[in-house]
Order: structure tokens, then sequence, then C-alpha cells
């Protein structure tokens, strides 16, 4: 189901921010410059009108605060064909070249334009009124999916037809809607094929395996796991974000019983972290938080990794080596590529309870920031467990292949898709820790380590005591060389109690562990990738892998667009890509040519500005070259007819007839910062009469202005 919603005039849906200097209202759009609606401005509106009809708002949209959410979900509205658009501006062919061609101002032109608006006091400007906003452009159509009971369809149908406005200036013209709701859903499945793992009855193998997950934010996401950090998002998806979802799911089919407590809070099953990771059609690569051992060498480009201790092959010690700054946040696990997640600050108003006051006060209302993970994102992780466990969580993965993560989930924030691998056992590989040997552990994971007495204490003498029972020794007989760690407060919220989870501290993940084994003799233990550690491992605690990076010395990683696929061809871009690309192209071919014309202006021997602007007046008053022409035959006089061979070179005029040939050579040369691929697939085979005049018009305005200088 969905809300499509059709501007009737401009609009300006505030986002609260400003462009110092230039624009005093803009808009909310996302990196690529591609205008949308955040949910909340739309639902805001939509809540207004049920009030106004009478009809229980609470009931369709729920109740602000309460813990128990409702069937009403509504996300972000995004232009009619944003999928092409955003296949075309996030191509990885030629990348530099198409944002280049494309950058964020161009397609935000092509979608709005800048209107200027004062406050007039006793006729004449007030002064410090002038206000600049970014509006969108009447006719734009954006697109709301939408969730809502099957009781409340025909009220939300109502109350769509009846909602005729939003959005700032209401009451001055702007933010005229129709909103329609398109409900397809009924008596329709989502036939998206079922990966899910089928559930057997009789399927009892209890060998330690994972589940691959990958998921796509489809809307933006509020993570938020830090005790004090509520209005900011992590960068990553948390393994209690993800248990909770699928514990949800659980409960809507079945009740709170044995099974559930086996599969979600025994710690049989450890619902991993979900960190950023890149997909295209071959393979899924995935990053992790980087070492913390890992330090940039002052005022170069290269990295040292302490885990390496000193640098014997070019006789350096840490001592000789000046450090600032570390390795980026998330890395691949080769440290060969990096990955940046994109963030972004969304506003929120919540008016008074009085709707005649449109602005929060000092005692009711507010208006509130939250800093999110931005749409278009991959995330990846692992559940792992007992492969019977994983298999019977499997089946409780939401059928149409969405999860909703994170933070209100009801309005704008965590839709996300998914795609669940079935569960592949672990092999039985021993891991082995030769005697006198050192071993780097990186944790994966934050990590909750208990003491003897079971509080929570962030101290890596701890975790050496917990691999020294893993391997069945005594913890003397395992010494920490070197260390790199910091500590962290985990949190969180338990919604079932409305209350927030109990602080603890932890170690980070990416902190780095240098053991080694003096116990005498070689050690035997299972596979590094089924332990966990410490506290709260179902929500993804405790992981660590083996640190295998053996260079001291590491260069600055990869941006991880290089291992996305590229594309080849624009040809086959959608007819709204294409009228994109097509404004582009016109707009730098317009550009170039008004810097062509102002070239040509010739310092004397112009005609007067009374002629130029009976030229300029003929042009204004023609859409096509043959009413230029025509009027060009008016010209009848000679002193007329000679003021206009002062111009008639320049303004590819040949008599009485404007030589289109010669302009369009003109214009051809006039295209080489386009990409030769859009060129070649969107070449402009015949100049338009809009090109001719924009670059006459250009021509004659400058030639005013230099007579005007020389009568100075």
């Amino acid at each position: 189901m969905k809300i499509k919603m059709e501007l009737k005039s401009d609009a300006i849906p505030g986002s609260g921010n400003s462009l110092a200097g230039i624009i005093d209202r803009d808009i909310v759009y996302d990196k690529y410059g591609l205008p949308y609606i955040p949910a909340k401005r739309l639902k805001g509106i939509l809540r207004e009108s049920a009030e106004e009809l009478g009809f229980d708002e609470d009931a369709i949209f729920g109740v602000a605060g309460s813990k128990k959410g409702c069937d009403f979900r509504i996300d972000n509205g995004y232009l009619e064909g944003y999928r092409d658009y955003k296949d075309l501006l996030s191509s990885t062919s030629e990348k530099k070249k198409i944002i280049e061609f494309l950058p964020q101002q161009a397609v935000l032109d092509y979608f709005t334009y800048t209107r200027s608006q004062t406050t007039i006091k006793n006729g004449i400007a007030k002064e410090n009124s002038l206000r600049v906003s970014r509006v969108l452009k009447k006719g734009l159509v954006f697109e709301f999916n939408v969730e809502c009971n099957q009781t409340h369809h025909d009220d939300l149908k109502i109350i769509c037809k009846v909602t005729r406005g939003f959005g700032a200036s209401r009451t001055r013209g702007f933010g005229e809607i129709k909103l329609t709701l398109e409900d397809k859903s009924k008596d329709k499945k989502n036939n998206a094929p079922d990966t899910r793992s089928e559930p057997c009855a009789d399927f009892d193998n209890k060998n330690f395996a994972t589940m691959k997950l990958v998921v796509e934010n489809k809307g933006q996401l509020l993570i938020s796991a830090k005790p004090g950090k509520n209005q900011i998002s992590e960068k990553f998806i948390t393994g209690a974000s993800l248990l909770g979802a699928v514990a949800a799911n659980y409960i809507k089919k079945n009740r709170v019983n044995k099974k559930f407590k086996e599969l979600f809070l025994s710690g049989k099953v450890s619902f991993g972290n979900l960190y950023p990771a890149v997909q295209n059609n071959q393979s899924t690569t995935f990053f992790y938080p980087s070492s913390l051992s890992i330090k940039k060498v002052k005022d170069t480009d290269e990295f040292y990794d302490h885990a390496n201790s000193d640098d014997k092959d070019n006789n350096r010690t840490i001592n000789d080596i000046i450090f600032k700054g570390g390795f980026p946040d998330f890395v691949s696990a080769s440290n060969e590529y990096k990955i940046n997640i994109i963030k972004n600050i969304e506003s929120h108003h919540r008016r008074p309870a009085d709707r005649h006051i449109a602005k929060s006060t000092e005692t009711d209302g507010v208006f509130f920031q939250f800093e999110v993970i931005e749409p278009e994102q991959v995330f990846a992780g692992e559940i792992t467990g007992e492969e019977n466990l994983l298999h019977e969580i499997s089946t409780h993965f939401p059928e149409n292949k969405e999860l909703r993560l994170g933070k209100s989930k009801t309005g704008q924030y965590g839709k996300c898709h998914y795609k669940l691998e079935p569960p592949v056992t672990i092999s039985e590989n021993k891991f082995e820790w030769d005697k006198n040997d050192e071993e780097k552990f990186i944790f994966r994971s934050d990590m909750i380590l208990l003491n003897d007495n079971g509080f929570a204490v962030p101290d890596m003498n701890i975790f050496k005591k917990e691999i020294a029972a893993w391997f069945k020794v005594n913890h003397k007989d395992i010494e920490i060389v070197r260390q790199f760690s910091k500590a962290t407060n985990t949190g969180g919220f338990l919604g079932i109690w409305s209350m927030p989870r109990i602080q603890k501290p932890a170690i980070c993940a990416g902190s780095v562990v240098v053991l080694k084994n003096n116990s005498g003799k070689n050690l035997e233990g299972e596979s590094i990738e089924k332990i966990r550690f410490g506290d709260r491992i179902e929500d993804g605690f405790g992981r660590i892998a083996v640190y295998e990076n053996e260079s001291y010395t590491l260069s600055n990683p990869k941006e991880s667009e290089s291992l996305s696929l590229p594309i080849d061809s624009f040809k086959n871009t959608s007819d709204k890509a294409e009228g994109l690309i097509l404004f582009q192209i016109k707009r730098i071919i317009k550009w170039n040519l008004y810097s062509e014309a102002v070239k040509k202006v010739k310092e004397t021997s112009m005609p007067i500005n009374s002629f130029i602007g009976k030229l300029v007046t003929y042009l204004k008053s023609s859409d096509k070259f043959e009413e230029f022409e025509a009027k060009i035959k008016e010209l009848d006089s000679k002193k007329q007819k000679k003021n206009l061979k002062r111009v008639a070179q320049e303004l590819f005029i040949d008599g009485d007839r404007i030589d289109i040939g010669t302009f369009t050579d003109e214009v051809d040369q006039l295209q080489e910062k386009i990409p030769e691929k859009i060129k070649t697939d969107f070449k402009i085979e015949q100049p338009s009469f809009e090109l001719y005049k924009h670059y006459a018009l250009a021509y004659l305005t400058q030639v005013k202005y230099n007579n005007r200088k020389g009568d100075e």
C-alpha cells in the first residue's frame, strides 16, 4: 500500500537547516541532491486531518511514547522513479566523471528553485526581513510506502482525500497537495521467493553452525545503544536490535514460552552485530571495526601496526616514530579496503496540543534532532549457534523479506530488506597454539567481562583467564605481551519493561591483545569461530578472531566503491533519469554558450541600444526559428539593416535566415565537459531554438552593457 503525493503548487518541506548566507530555509535531500519528504511530516498532517474528521487518531496512528507499537507504519516519501535516478547517480563506471557531470547542486536545480520573500511594512521592505527558501517545483510526485491495519484502510482513504496542504508557508500559496491512497495489497501476497529454512520437526543436528545475514536499509536508521546518546545512531546495526526484531516477530505468532527463552535468551544462539558491507552480484565483502593497534605516522600516509612490535626490517623501534591519528572506522579483513557510513541530521517538531500555535513553547511541544544512518547502505553479519536452533530461528524472520530495526520504526525510520542464507556447519578444525608462541586476538565486537564477583570490569586480565580456561590451563601460564584497547559503556533499552538496560563497562571492538603460551606444551582448543566470551553473548557481544596481520607498515586502505561492479552504458536509462541527463546537458551547453557569447562582443562599432532592444523583444516573443526570422524580415530601413549586419555574424544570421548548421557546429564544440558515454547515448541531434535564444540574449545583453560603459 502506498500514498502518492502530487504537488499542486510549489512546496517547502523544511529541513530545519539553512545554507549560511545563501538559503535561509532549506528542504530535505540526500547526498545525490534528490529531494525527499520525511515520513513524520506526512504522518503529522494525516493525524491532524483525522482529528478534524473526528476519527480516533490514536487507534490509527498510535500513541506517542507508548511501549506498545501500532500497526501503522510509513516510510519517507521518495520521488516517483527514485530508483532510476539513484541507479544513475550511484553508478561506479567512470564515477568521477558522473559526479562532475551531475553534482548535487545540478540535481537540486532540476527539482527545485530558490524564492525570495520579505516583509512589507508601510509599503517598505522591513529591515533584515529578506528570506530565501529552496522550493520544490510544482508537479513533482512523491511515493510513501504505508502499512496499516486492514480495519483502518477506508478511514485512511478519507483522511488522504481531505488533506490538502503541508510544509511551510501553507497560507501563502505553498504546499497545496493531492494525496491518493493506492491499496494493492488486498488479496495479494508478496511474491518474493521465500529463502528461509523450512521448519523440520525431527531436525536435531546440534553441530555448531552459522547463518550469514545481509541487510540493506531502505529507510533511515536510528540505532542507539550507548548510554546518553539516544539521539545519535551507531554506525552499524547492533545484535540486540536484530535479536529484538526477530523476537518480536516470534511473539506475534506465539507466546513467550520455553522455546522462546532457548532461542533468544539462553545464549545458545548469538545474534552478531551487522557491520558495513559491499554487495554485488558476485559476492559480499564484510567489513569490521579496525584494529586499535594501528596508528597513523604523523605527516605521512603511512600506518604502523603496534601489534607487531618493532620494525626490525628497517631497524626502527616504536620510540623512533611519531604517531597522530588511527585507522578508518571499518576495514575489510585484509585491511585493504575501507568503508564510510553516511549519516545525516534529521529535525522534528512536535507541535503543542493547541493546534492554533504553530511552534513549540517553553511548556508545550518540542523541537528535537536525530543523527541517523542514511538509506541504501548494506550491512552484514552472522547468527551463530546449534544448527537445529538456527533452522528454527530462520522460520521466524518476516516472510515479506523486510525487517524493522532500531528506534521510531512506525514513522520514517527502520525499514530494511534482508537476505538470509541457510545455516552452514562450522568445520571441526581445532585451534592450535604452540608452546612459547605468541597469538594475536582482535575483538570483533564489544566484550563485557565479569570478574569473580560478577561485576563488569574492562580488564584484559579477565580475558586472559577466559582464554586459559578455554585451553584448560592455569591463567598464569598465559602472558599478556602487548595490548591495545579502550573501554566503553554499553546500554540499550528493554521495551518489555519500558526501562533502559543496566549500564555496563566493556572492552571496545577493535581492541587487540597479544598473548604468549608459557605453559610449556602445545595447546589445542575448539575453532575460534565458536567461542564467545563474557556477558550478553546472545546480543552479539564477546566475539573474537585471530588477528593475522603481519605487516609493520600499512598504506591507506582503498575506497570500498572499487569493489562494486561497473555500469558500461547509459542506453537503458529510464525516461525519468534521461530527463535529468538532458537537463544537465542543456545546462552545460547554455553556460558554455553564455561564455562564448560574452567573448564575441566587440568593443567598437556596435548598434545603438534602441536597436538592440528591438532584437531582444523579437527574441523574447519568438518560440521558433521561423518566428524570429519572420520578424527579422520586417527590418526594412537601411539603417536597421546596417545595424543588423554589425551583429549578424555573431548571431549566425545570413541575410534574413538563421544559419542553423553553423550554430549546430558551435554547440557540438561546447560539449567537452560532458562524459563521452553520456555524449554518445544522449547526443542532441538538432539544437533547439531555446539554446539559440539563450545564446543570442546573452550576446545582445553584453552589447548593451558595453554600450553603456562607453557612454560613461
